[in-house]
């Protein structure tokens, strides 16, 4: 299979062209990471001699100079060097995305397809753990998959136009759930022909250079940190929204607001390279750059597909090979929550619900407080019905503090059918 990858080349003032090869970019990141040449030789496995020498032959080449020895205090790189290194790997993070799912494509049209093999296309996050998990050797013998990365919005977007039969997206769970995000998310999970996946849990929080104090909102505000958002396809940019409302500020008057990125990975680059101070975004994004993490909230991924396509070829083979004790175990990836199989269940990691107004795996809490509310719901191990306003309009979002993840039981599956008169067919989200 075709897999494409990045090539970066440095354009000179007298029009020649430098070819930034990996071990170039290696032996620069080693040295900003170490601190000395000396232990940046230990780290690549080769003599002072050797690393000296190649350092001199990189800036004779690019005409520059990449690093700067301090004589016992050290070396680091110069400011060119600096640039050099993060406009590359700001580079590859930002197309990685658009460059996977090109390759699918291409692998998709020119290679001869196994008609013994079934085909299935999914549109995922930006995840780690479900690159490990899609992306595996085990399953591409058995299935021919297609996997395009984008954030949870873009993703249902597709799946409403038939562009993919799975979707990949996930919501805030327990106390910290924002109303603001599940308004959004309600608008790509309506109708009675959806059913779910349930896949893992992850965190998500602030990420920034590690500090000793370490920057938040108010600082942005106030202009003395930089803020990096995700782009509106996400469910991390409405995430973000709902923090900012929370913390009583306005949006349009937080630097670094609209400054947008495609993927978790982007967003943590951009601030490893010094161009952002903080964003909201996965834990693993964070360790892959060594930022300093604050979780905000737990959250739960989930997989998203129309019922009618239950009895597709490839989820025969896709959903039994989800329940496997392989995947089950699987080491974690990232520091993320490895995939954990379902609790109180030996089924392990799937479990299959149809999905209503709201997504299936919300109940109402039967506190005092809202006991005249879970009167009005019938909520037992077979079905769901919740009631709304008559007038069409959006159930209240009162959800924010009172909806929890209900747990599984073992031989289930929870199916959700809404007693009110609400629009059948997909909100297609504008922007």
């Amino acid at each position: 299979m075709l897999n494409l990858k990045v090539s970066a080349r440095w354009k000179k003032d007298d029009g020649q062209f430098v070819e930034l090869d990996q071990r170039m970019l290696n032996t620069l990141k080693t040295i900003d990471s170490e601190g000395s040449i000396s232990l940046a030789c230990k780290a690549l496995g080769i003599s002072y001699r050797t690393l000296w020498s190649q350092i001199q032959q990189y800036n004779l080449m690019l005409g520059e100079e990449l690093v700067a020895t301090h004589g016992r205090a050290g070396a680091c790189l110069t400011r060119f060097g600096h640039k050099l290194i993060w406009m590359v790997e700001q580079g590859n993070v930002r197309v990685a995305p658009d460059l996977g799912t090109v390759g699918e494509q291409l692998n998709a049209e020119w290679l001869d397809v196994d008609q013994n093999k079934p085909w299935i296309s999914l549109a995922l996050s930006d995840d780690l753990v479900l690159q490990n998990l899609f992306q595996n050797t085990a399953l591409y013998k058995k299935l021919q998959l297609s996997l395009r990365w984008s954030g949870s919005i873009a993703a249902l977007s597709a799946l409403h136009r038939g562009e993919v039969r799975v979707a990949g997206c996930h919501l805030p769970v327990g106390l910290e759930e924002h109303s603001h995000v599940h308004h959004i998310m309600r608008r790509w999970l309506r109708g009675s022909n959806l059913s779910v996946i349930e896949l893992f849990e992850r965190d998500i929080g602030w990420m920034s250079r590690p500090a000793t104090k370490p920057p938040t909102l108010e600082d942005v505000a106030q202009r003395r940190a930089l803020l990096v958002n995700r782009n509106s396809a996400s469910s991390t940019h409405h995430q973000l929204d709902a923090l900012i409302t929370k913390a009583c500020l306005k949006a349009e008057d937080l630097p670094g607001f609209f400054h947008e990125e495609n993927s978790h990975l982007a967003v943590a680059c951009t601030i490893a390279a010094g161009h952002g101070d903080l964003g909201l975004g996965i834990r693993a994004a964070a360790d892959h750059y060594g930022l300093q993490f604050r979780a905000v909230s737990k959250e739960r991924y989930f997989l998203v597909l129309h019922n009618s396509d239950l009895q597709y070829p490839a989820l025969d083979i896709l959903l039994p090979w989800l329940r496997s004790g392989s995947v089950g175990t699987r080491q974690e990836c990232g520091r993320l929550q490895s995939i954990e199989p379902g609790k109180n269940t030996g089924t392990g990691i799937v479990s299959q619900r149809n999905s209503g107004e709201l997504t299936p795996f919300w109940c109402v809490k039967t506190s005092a407080a809202q006991q005249n509310y879970a009167n009005n719901c019938i909520i037992n191990s077979k079905s769901f019905c919740h009631p709304c306003s008559k007038s069409g309009k959006f159930i209240p979002d009162c959800f924010s503090s009172q909806i929890d993840f209900r747990k599984r039981t073992s031989g289930n599956c929870w199916q959700s059918t809404l007693a009110c008169p609400l629009r059948k067919a997909p909100y297609h989200h504008q922007h």
